[in-house]
């Protein structure tokens, strides 16, 4: 069955990761996690709500040496950060801020 370019869900495999055409690729396993496969770069996102607002925070890049399983280990912690109630961005050095 041939993977969609558009964002339906499938498992994402490292032979997937690597040989991707370009196009947004929504992991299966992992909720939020997204391969964004563009012309030069294959560069993993975490798409999640924070309070009403939808965010995407860049994990690295397939291309540039980040493994599919690394990838799902940050996207792991950033799930356990909402679910305790802790803004991923505060992590970061970024303002925290309330859901709201």
């Amino acid at each position: 069955m041939p993977v969609s370019k558009t964002s339906s869900k499938t498992t994402l495999t490292t032979k997937l990761c690597d040989s991707a055409k370009p196009g947004r690729y929504s992991d299966a396993t992992t909720a939020g996690l997204v391969l964004d496969v563009g012309a030069k770069a294959r560069t993993f996102r975490m798409a999640y709500r924070w309070g009403s607002k939808t965010r995407t925070k860049a994990l690295g890049r397939f291309d540039k040496g980040m493994t599919l399983a690394e990838a799902r280990t940050e996207a792991g912690r950033i799930l356990e950060l909402i679910g305790q109630g802790i803004d991923p961005d505060a992590t970061l050095g970024r303002k925290a801020t309330t859901p709201a």
